[in-house]
């Protein structure tokens, strides 16, 4: 009993300093950042710029990835029988026909 009783009031105060904490001040504006006094001071910064148009890109692009399909398909074969080998697993690199099962 006494645990709990320590317990409570462990965390009501811990509430307490919270609910004052983020009370805060109402009223108060938004001071805006004091910047120091620059006058007179200029900067020259060199700047290069580039005029970009649109055109048709027709070059080669490669690059390395992995191509997941949107679709998932079942697979059957055309005749019954039994599977002798699985020659392929999820996530190897197929091409054009090639075996996956015998």
């Amino acid at each position: 009993m006494k645990k709990v009783a320590n317990l409570t009031v462990v965390l009501l105060l811990v509430m307490l300093v919270l609910i004052v904490g983020c009370n805060g001040n109402k009223d108060k504006q938004d001071t805006p950042a004091l910047l120091p006094d620059t006058s007179g001071l200029v900067i020259e910064i060199p700047v290069a710029g580039l005029k970009l148009d649109a055109k048709e890109f027709n070059e080669i692009l490669t690059v390395t990835g992995i191509l997941e399909a949107k679709f998932r398909s079942l697979l059957s074969s055309e005749t019954g029988g039994r599977v002798i080998s699985w020659d392929a697993e999820i996530g190897d690199l197929l091409e054009a026909g090639d075996i996956i099962l015998q």
